[in-house]
């Protein structure tokens, strides 16, 4: 028994210390689809036991210059037992020569703290194959409800080859145990008629695009989910308008393009233009309290190549973000125009990181700092995990807030997400701990 224990043990050894992330070396290309964007397509493998989170990282030489670019791609999710890979599809607008190709391609990734899926595509009669798409069903064989996945595929020649990358036109939002949903799959319309055959089917979440730009010479965090592909993002300070470049839409189908965008006045009513023209945009607020959702629909068998998002007001709320480390501590800079003699309200709401949920016992410090003098200095709790500051300014100039979490708090992944005002996002990173704090203010 004590050899045969030790056996186990080494051969548990040995898979761990050979797990990897990694791009098998024939299972990536680069193309030029049918709007004449570079595409790269590929497939990540992992060999590790639990779920993780790939970056892509690509170096394309684009006649005497080299385009670098990196592409945080959806998790690897299955369990050990099932196929742990996911097909990628990353589109790169800069590259404009068509000579251009894949100088490097490696991948880094981070462990995810969350549980492993058993989700497949059935290989049986369900699994349809027509000249541009294939259909086919997602089967739960887990023993717990998966929620808002996507089926991500590639889509391979006869002679084995990888074309393309296809990601599912549905998104499914529920799987219970033993459940099948239908999934569809599009190719891109350079590949109609060459596929001999579908595999590497992953189920993971749906794939979200940074889109960050600029406005007043400052950071605009705009982020989208669709299987569209989005670039050349742009912000009009005349206007008011965020201008977005899309690939077409060549499928029969609505593609529904999701978008986040922060929140510049509570009163702002966006709406979306496709070619010019408006589309019904439903806006809500975001979980995260400081962004619009904005959902609408790209027409079928499209090739309009851009979109607009009109409506913006003049910015009320200001975004920055600062880097902490090995303290508990954040130390954020109110402007000077907060009102004076009357009541300003610091409004803290906190969330724990991992579910999202509220932390309704958190014992913290928070200091006012002006010129060296604390105007305030008090141990506070939340209230349902809100906590309301007022304070009454008498005069004008920078304040220094300081936030101290509860040491026995630190183990803990905190978000404190501002209700209403103006914001700022603290990362304290090493001890697991990110404030994101908005103070509420009325100019004199």
């Amino acid at each position: 028994m004590y050899y045969i224990l030790l056996l186990v043990l080494f051969v548990i050894a040995i898979e761990v210390a050979y797990a990897e992330v990694y791009i098998p070396e024939n299972d990536y290309k680069g193309y030029y689809n049918s709007d004449g964007l570079y595409t790269v397509v590929g497939k990540v493998v992992s060999t590790e036991l639990t779920p993780v989170k790939p970056t892509i990282h690509l170096s394309i030489r684009d006649e005497n210059n080299i385009i670098e670019k990196s592409v945080e791609w959806v998790p690897i999710m299955n369990v050990p037992s099932l196929a742990r890979e996911i097909p990628f599809k990353i589109i790169i607008p800069e590259v404009k020569n068509k000579n251009a190709r894949i100088n490097e391609i490696n991948v880094t990734f981070e462990y995810l703290n969350r549980k492993p899926i058993s989700v497949v595509a059935l290989y049986d009669n369900t699994l349809t194959m027509y000249s541009d798409h294939v259909k086919g069903r997602a089967i739960n064989l887990g023993n717990e409800t998966v929620y808002n996945i996507r089926i991500y595929a590639g889509a391979h020649a006869l002679d084995g080859s990888w074309l393309d990358t296809s990601i599912s036109h549905e998104i499914i939002n529920e799987l219970k145990p033993g459940e099948s949903k239908p999934f569809t799959l599009y190719i891109d319309p350079i590949f109609y008629g060459q596929v001999g055959y579908y595999s590497c089917f992953g189920p993971s979440d749906p794939f979200v695009l940074n889109l960050t730009t600029t406005r007043n010479n400052e950071k605009f965090e705009v982020y989208s989910e669709s299987v569209m592909w989005l670039y050349n993002q742009r912000f009009d300070e005349d206007s008011n308008t965020l201008y977005i470049n899309t690939s077409s839409n060549s499928t029969p189908l609505p593609m529904r393009i999701n978008l986040r965008v922060p929140i510049s006045s509570m009163n702002e009513k966006l709406q979306a233009y496709i070619g010019g023209n408006n589309t019904y945009t439903f806006q809500s607020m975001d979980e995260d309290r400081m962004s619009w959702h904005l959902t609408f629909e790209y027409p079928p068998l499209s090739i309009i190549h851009y979109i607009e998002i009109k409506g913006f007001d003049e910015q009320q709320f200001k975004y920055r973000s600062i880097d902490i480390d090995n303290s508990t501590r954040a130390t954020i800079r109110m402007p000077s125009n907060m009102m004076i003699s009357q009541p300003n309200n610091i409004t803290l709401v906190f969330y724990n990181k991992t579910n999202d949920k509220l932390l309704k016992d958190i014992q913290y410090n928070i200091k006012l700092i002006q010129d060296n003098t604390i105007l305030l200095d008090e141990d506070r709790d939340t209230i349902n995990g809100i906590d309301v500051i007022n304070y009454v300014f008498d005069r004008e100039g920078i304040v220094n807030v300081e936030i101290t979490i509860n040491e026995n708090k630190t183990s803990t992944n905190i978000i404190v997400v501002p209700e209403f005002g103006a914001s700022m996002l603290i990362m304290v990173s090493s001890v697991l701990v990110t404030l994101l704090i908005r103070y509420k203010f009325r100019h004199i």
